[in-house]
């Protein structure tokens, strides 16, 4: 395993929280108060018109200006901060088209997904190269700090929702990363997000719901679960 310290150049700081629930497409003019942007080479998250869904989104260049990235090693993070406010649960949605080099054993491009404290500073993290016997390992790691997916393999445009934790939500603010990695041989664009939401529900949904067989009858069942909905 590699450990590699990268310095990283600002393309943008945040100055303002989103309160949830919001929907960000990226065309309002103050969209960059919201999210801070950085990388540790040319190749960055910008907001911008070269591509999106429709419109403006969130997206790797190496120039500045147009879709795309070059053969150079990048950690990318692009951040914003959340007040959760006092939801019992909250789900992150967001559009995406990440391409990325998607192999048998290792994918080299591609873009993390995190939920990280509000006062940890990033970008700060030593940056891991994990050994291609454990593809996607989670690049962020420290208290506090959920994984929430990998994304790579489409060069259109996909949609995901993410189940927040509980530990996520309930009257914290904390920071929403997406994290781009890509290597120093061949690129594949586009990495793109766009029409990035989150929205909050007073009722968290059960867990661990069981379903006796042998409480099954025709028109009734005994069901249990853990949680507090009705």
């Amino acid at each position: 395993m590699l450990i590699m310290a990268a310095l990283f150049a600002m393309y943008g700081v945040a100055q303002t929280a989103y309160t949830v629930p919001f929907t960000e497409d990226f065309e309002g003019s103050s969209v960059s108060t919201y999210w801070t942007l950085a990388s540790s080479s040319a190749n960055h998250w910008m907001i911008g018109a070269g591509i999106g869904n429709p419109g403006n989104s969130l997206y790797i260049t190496s120039d500045g200006s147009s879709s795309g990235y070059s053969a150079a090693t990048t950690y990318a993070s692009a951040y914003m901060n959340v007040d959760f406010g006092n939801y019992l649960e909250c789900t992150l949605s967001f559009d995406w088209a990440i391409m990325g080099e998607e192999g048998t054993t290792f994918n080299y491009d591609r873009v993390q997904v995190f939920s990280v404290p509000s006062d940890m500073p990033l970008p700060s993290w030593t940056a891991t190269y994990i050994s291609s016997s454990s593809p996607d390992v989670p690049w962020i790691s420290g208290a506090n700090v959920y994984y929430l997916g990998t994304f790579i393999g489409q060069a259109t445009w996909q949609h995901s929702s993410l189940l927040l934790p509980n530990y996520v939500s309930g009257s914290t603010t904390r920071k929403i990363v997406f994290l781009f990695w890509c290597d120093s041989s061949l690129n594949y664009p586009p990495v793109a997000v766009d029409n990035v939401s989150v929205t909050g529900s007073s009722c968290a949904r059960p867990s661990a719901v069981t379903v006796p067989g042998s409480t099954i009858a025709q028109t009734t069942a005994d069901i249990s679960w853990t949680g507090t909905a009705e």
